[in-house]
């Protein structure tokens, strides 16, 4: 009995990825499909289960109303005709601190350009808000609020950010009543590096 039980843990493991322990899935009962495949992660991050069954928000849901710019907070519905880029990166991390300045004039750059039809958002990691505003005073460009750090995790988990620094390209809103958005590209650092 002991070998079947071996194939099958090896054959769940290869299904949903389980490089090692702990390991938590959790499936919608009728619909048998992924709710989400990072249960200990939720579980580390919500122990009380307010949030539970922990399903994916959209994108639309995670984005908060506003986003800081130079001149202050401004609506994110200014944002929905353009694409959207998003910097997950943090003034720790040292492939972040080489990679900004260049990020920086390539946005500088694309600014001038006749046409352009983007932001770029700074989606930050730091461990505090001191050091969110001494990176963020470095960049030309929008953030999200330090204080939403939930929406921070929640972009993250939704876009797969395993590591920073991250670019992805983001398209305009797709949908009005949703605020939802397309991923174009999850790799925009290989086009400016």
């Amino acid at each position: 009995p002991f070998a079947e039980t071996e194939e099958l843990r090896m054959k769940l493991a290869m299904k949903y990825g389980a490089q090692g322990i702990p390991h938590f899935v959790l499936i919608d009962s009728e619909t048998r499909q992924v709710i989400t495949d990072n249960g200990v992660g939720d579980v580390q991050n919500d122990p009380e289960g307010k949030n539970f069954p922990w399903k994916p928000k959209s994108f639309g849901e995670i984005w908060p109303s506003q986003y800081l710019t130079r001149n202050g907070l401004a609506d994110s519905a200014d944002l929905a005709s353009k694409h959207l880029m998003l910097y997950f990166s943090a003034h720790w991390c040292p492939p972040c601190k080489m990679f900004t300045p260049k990020l920086c004039e390539a946005y500088k750059t694309m600014q001038k350009e006749p046409g352009n039809d983007f932001e770029l958002v700074f989606v930050s990691s730091d461990r505090d808000e001191g050091s969110f505003n001494e990176y963020y005073g470095e960049m030309p460009f929008c953030a999200l609020p330090y204080e939403n750090r939930q929406a921070k995790e929640q972009l993250s988990k939704l876009f797969g950010v395993q590591g920073i620094p991250n670019l992805i390209m983001l398209s305009p809103v797709t949908d009005a009543a949703t605020g939802d958005r397309t991923l174009i590209n999850p790799n925009m650092r290989s086009v400016i590096d």
